[in-house]
């Protein structure tokens, strides 16, 4: 192209001593910035968003400002030794705690509360029903410390039930007749000799009772909640007995 010849469509005026650009062809350093870029910092190249990171690119998010002279780290990263190892600390301290409070109560003579020391070695169990759960807690506890004969002629001791009986009653009710509390009572009378006739516990009368309240609506519930009472109050009726036949002199 000459220098007379008149400019083409698409074509800008040439600079001062330059050549003529037309936007068509290769993209030059007087190509104006596309979009998405932002302007080159003096003396260095252009850079747009959609390219590689760089250290010029804004912080992402969930990150934080690098500290001087180190990398950037994003909240997301794996935890840093700094709890768990206060956690392994705290845990061992409790353990600590722990043994020094069990060196503690054993140094001092602390134990557990056993069950009475039986001064004979045999028993005999007569009078109860045969599926009696009273008799059957009482055999498993007589059994840890002494052998149970069938034959009442050969054991040093006997154990004779007289009553052995579970009661159930209304103590409260609405004026359409709804139950709404009842009681419990377990009665054991019982007495001890020998076999040949001495009394060692005289006719001895065991009475323990428990209110229940009751709902209609809830009668599953409140059916457990009373065979856990009579367990319990079995239980302490069994206790006492073990008490009082520790105390035989035979």
């Amino acid at each position: 192209m000459s220098l007379f010849e008149p400019p083409r469509a698409g074509s800008r005026p040439a600079p001062p001593g330059g050549s003529q650009k037309t936007w068509g062809g290769p993209a030059s350093s007087l190509e104006p910035p596309r979009a998405g870029s932002r302007p080159a910092p003096p003396g260095g190249s252009q850079k747009t968003w959609g390219g590689p990171a760089s250290s010029l690119e804004p912080p992402r998010a969930g990150s934080r400002p690098a500290p001087p002279g180190g990398s950037q780290k994003t909240w997301g990263g794996p935890a840093s030794s700094g709890p768990a190892a206060g956690a392994g600390r705290r845990r061992a301290l409790r353990a600590a705690g722990a043994g020094a409070v069990a060196a503690g109560l054993a140094g001092c003579g602390f134990q557990l509360r056993q069950p009475p020391r039986l001064a004979f070695d045999a028993i005999a169990l007569v009078g109860f029903a045969p599926r009696s759960p009273l008799a059957e807690e009482l055999r498993r506890e007589l059994a840890r410390q002494v052998q149970l004969l069938d034959d009442p002629a050969r054991a040093p001791v006997r154990l004779q039930a007289l009553l052995d009986v579970r009661e159930r009653s209304v103590v409260a009710s609405t004026a359409a007749s709804q139950v709404r509390e009842l009681r419990l009572r377990l009665k054991f009378h019982f007495r001890a000799d020998s076999p040949d006739g001495r009394t060692l516990i005289p006719p001895a009368e065991l009475l323990l009772q428990r209110d229940l309240s009751y709902q209609e609506s809830a009668a599953l519930a409140k059916q457990h909640e009373e065979a856990e009472l009579f367990r319990a109050m079995q239980s302490d009726v069994v206790a006492q007995v073990m008490r009082r036949l520790a105390a035989l002199k035979v």
